[in-house]
């Protein structure tokens, strides 16, 4: 009996001494727990995804760029530039889990000039080859139109986003391009200009001429027929002797202008003229319009 309580009580201290280490180790954990902030060390193992567009401003202009949504982790970094009309590049990492552009970002509105830039002054108006970037309140870019039948100069300039022609610009007359004086005058197979009852087919004679004034001129003639137009071969006179295109047959109307360019190169273009088929001849077998 005495061996008995004996061994009670030895296990009694043992389980108590096991209930004391198990609450001293948790105590010991809340502790550590407490001491670490694991929100800063799960944030700073967090990854970023690129938005697309990614924007960022630099003082009071914003810029965007297109991204493929791309992940960075911690500690990397993606330097990305500018979507036009804007102009800038800027080095993004992932900090905390947060995107942060650098500080030596930049960022600038800017105007992207058509292929071919036209401004009108008065009745005149004058073309000349573009593709410029300009800054937004940047320095003028000049163009300066000098082949065609007006010539003149513009200074363009951008304002927010916005490319726009200075009032000191000029457009006029270009002396040195051909003068057309007279035409182009089509002659059908009955010469009516614009005639309802003038009956044409495809293959027909067509004839035009044109006068310019001057010489040593080139010429260039085009008919339209169907909605397509076409650069006549050979045909390189005053004169145009060509037959009605093909495509007649389901539009009816047929158009022919020319451009008539000076041994400089200066190039004037004709108006156009025209003439119109009835729908009354049959054309080879196939009325006008298609239908036999």
């Amino acid at each position: 009996m005495i061996k008995n309580r004996l061994q009670f009580l030895i296990n009694g201290r043992v389980y108590i001494f096991l209930i004391a280490s198990v609450t001293a180790l948790t105590m010991l954990f809340q502790n550590c727990a407490k001491s670490i902030d694991m929100s800063q060390y799960s944030s700073s193992m967090a990854s970023c995804v690129m938005p697309n567009p990614t924007i960022w401003s630099q003082g009071s202009s914003t810029c965007m760029a297109t991204t493929a949504g791309q992940t960075l982790t911690a500690g990397q970094t993606l330097a990305l530039t500018a979507d036009q009309p804007s102009t800038g590049q800027a080095t993004f990492s992932c900090t905390s889990g947060k995107l942060v552009a650098d500080a030596t970002s930049t960022c600038n509105l800017s105007c992207l000039l058509p292929s071919t830039v036209s401004w009108t002054v008065g009745s005149a108006t004058c073309s000349a080859p573009g593709g410029q970037t300009i800054l937004d309140g940047g320095p003028a870019v000049t163009l300066s139109a000098s082949m065609g039948a007006n010539i003149g100069t513009a200074n363009f300039t951008c304002t927010k986003g916005v490319a726009s022609a200075a009032t000191s610009a000029t457009c006029g007359p270009n002396p040195n391009a051909p003068v057309i004086t007279a035409g182009p005058t089509i002659t059908a197979p009955n010469p009516t200009i614009a005639s309802t009852t003038t009956q044409i087919c495809p293959g027909d004679p067509l004839t035009a001429t044109v006068t310019a004034s001057g010489s040593g001129f080139t010429y260039q003639w085009y008919t339209t027929a169907g909605g397509v137009t076409t650069a006549v071969a050979g045909q390189t006179s005053a004169t145009l002797n060509s037959t009605v295109p093909a495509t007649v047959a389901g539009n009816l109307v047929v158009s022919v202008y020319v451009v008539v360019s000076s041994a400089s190169g200066v190039k004037t273009t004709s108006p156009v003229a025209s003439v119109t088929t009835s729908a009354v001849r049959i054309c080879s077998g196939v009325a006008p319009g298609g239908t036999k």
